[in-house]
């Protein structure tokens, strides 16, 4: 997993915007292969006011067994998007959404270039805002931009589950959302992982620093739960406890599940009394037990 963050992104007279967070986790097994990539962008003021909004959110999932290959852009989101002065509100629109721009150029929403076979290979590149200048000024403005890709082919033999699981995607709808990315499990003889969680409506940015405990749970094998030490808003001496991710199928929206508790000095947590709605199941993204 990598991910990284830029309190402001400016370019004079072109864009202007807030926090800029990209989340990016994938892992290949014996049995199967999967990606997430994720950018949200907060305050975004495009060309002094021609295309603005609240929030934007690019996602892309990728996954393949061997014998199916597919990607899918669920979880991406627009909020309250202006366009030319035109209220839009809350919404996604539909894929490669165009709108015409007189002297300026063209606006595309929710922009997705795909690839890949189908059976062994698959990627998807989702921009979720992009202004085509073709006026007295040429270029392209891309907000947003997600990419995930796999190329797998299976092993010739199989094994038992190793239990490495790996996850990216989206809780809730509307404003109130919060979108993260993770990996955990025993690799080479010692547990290794980490977690990115943004809760976008409270603002709490969490980062854990390693991976310290990792269970699955009775009657249930494709989820899993693991826990250690986490930085909060750029502070240090929290906990956080994924307390159950589960892997219940393809794709992951509104099937597979993520809960996530945090705790610390005077401080406490948890996905699951925040208003989320649809928690724990992803309204985004997807999850895979490897």
């Amino acid at each position: 997993m990598v991910s990284e963050t830029a309190v402001t992104v400016t370019v004079t007279g072109a864009l202007e915007s807030q926090t800029l967070t990209v989340i990016t986790t994938g892992a290949i097994g014996e049995r199967k292969a999967s990606a997430q990539s994720s950018a949200t962008v907060e305050a975004v003021n495009v060309l002094n006011g021609l295309v603005t909004a609240d929030l934007v959110v690019s996602m892309s999932s990728s996954s393949a067994d061997g014998s199916r290959a597919t990607s899918n852009a669920e979880g991406s989101t627009l909020v309250n998007l202006r366009v030319n002065g035109f209220p839009m509100g809350d919404v996604t629109p539909a894929a490669n959404t165009e709108i015409s721009i007189p002297g300026v150029g063209t606006l595309k929403l929710n922009e997705q270039i795909s690839g890949g076979d189908g059976v062994h290979s698959t990627e998807l590149t989702v921009n979720m805002i992009h202004v085509v200048l073709t006026g007295a000024v040429t270029g392209d403005i891309i907000v947003a931009s997600a990419h995930s890709d796999v190329n797998f082919t299976p092993a010739p033999t199989t094994t038992s589950v190793t239990g490495f699981m790996t996850g990216g995607g989206r809780l809730g709808t509307g404003r109130n959302i919060a979108t993260f990315g993770f990996n955990a499990g025993p690799r080479g003889g010692s547990l290794k992982g980490q977690v990115q969680y943004i809760d976008h409506a409270q603002g709490l940015h969490v980062h854990s620093t390693g991976i310290t405990s990792y269970d699955g749970f009775d009657g249930q094998p494709m989820c899993r739960t693991f826990s250690g030490p986490a930085r909060v808003n750029n502070g240090d001496g929290f906990t956080v406890t994924v307390d159950f991710a589960c892997d219940n199928g393809e794709p992951g929206v509104g099937v597979d599940t993520f809960e996530i508790s945090v705790t610390g000095p005077g401080f406490s947590y948890s996905s699951k009394g925040t208003g989320l709605e649809g928690a724990p199941f992803l309204t985004g993204g997807n999850l895979q037990l490897h």
